[in-house]
């Protein structure tokens, strides 16, 4: 595990320029101390060897620039997932247009609005949340960063949810939505028919999620090809393309969204 993430590492370091310091992992390495981004926090499940190599056959196909739908052209065509990019604000404030972007894909309620843009409890609960979760890619997240993701998507989706009896999972998805406009590297947003076909069940955890897109961004062929996918998509000229998105995580869950369509999305 650590040889892999040792060369994970040497394959990063050209191109992430939010990497932890090369001291550190020189000294963790000298200590016999696992990298950050090989462990989890206590007690969460973590993806099974079956249930990884069959998601990396999944993202594969998804970003495959061949055959008679290739990645790049879908992202080109898809306005609504391209529009949802657009002015996401600060990265550590909650705007309206962050709001506008989540409720063009899930329902916003007003009271859930509200509760987001006004001066209050929800808010500041929200911006702590945020202040306090660094800026940071998936691929390199160690527990504290796991937990912190936790804790934010917990605070938003508790300020979205309606408080109606017998939802229990009200407001999880346009909180995974809204985290991801603000740490874009950090959550992937995924749609029910993409979790299925990943081998994710809709009552499973979002840890496990965040445990696997963490490995599947570590592997080098799958990072390749995200890549790939992503230089083409720059060079195309039609002007909705930009908006993408700049992360590597945002490419490939966009690649798998407009891949798999045979459901309404459900988060």
């Amino acid at each position: 595990m650590r040889f892999r993430a040792s060369r994970l590492w040497t394959d990063m370091s050209a191109r992430y320029d939010r990497v932890a310091d090369v001291t550190e992992i020189n000294q963790a390495a000298e200590e016999n101390i696992p990298p950050p981004w090989t462990q989890a926090p206590s007690e969460w499940p973590v993806p099974n060897e079956e249930l990884t190599e069959h998601a990396k056959e999944v993202c594969l196909a998804g970003l495959a620039v061949d055959g008679i739908c290739p990645a790049d052209e879908r992202l080109a065509q898809d306005d609504e997932m391209n529009a949802t990019h657009l002015l996401s604000g600060p990265p550590d404030d909650v705007t309206t247009s962050d709001l506008l972007a989540v409720a063009l894909q899930v329902p916003v309620p007003q009271v859930a609005a509200r509760r987001l843009l006004a001066h209050g409890g929800h808010r500041l609960e929200v911006l702590a949340a945020l202040t306090d979760l660094q800026d940071d890619d998936l691929v390199l997240a160690g527990p504290s960063a796991l937990v912190g993701m936790e804790h934010l998507l917990a605070v938003i989706g508790h300020a979205l949810s309606t408080g109606e009896a017998g939802k229990p999972f009200d407001g999880l998805g346009g909180a995974e939505l809204l985290c991801s406009r603000k740490r874009p590297g950090l959550f992937p947003t995924l749609t029910g028919p993409v979790r299925a076909a990943l081998g994710l069940s809709g009552e499973q955890h979002r840890r496990v999620d965040w445990l696997l897109f963490r490995t599947l961004l570590g592997d080098r062929e799958v990072m390749s090809a995200v890549d790939d996918l992503s230089d083409r998509v720059r060079a195309d000229t039609r002007s909705m393309v930009t908006s993408v998105g700049h992360e590597r995580l945002e490419i490939l869950c966009a690649a798998l969204n407009t891949q798999i369509r045979d459901a309404v999305p459900n988060l």
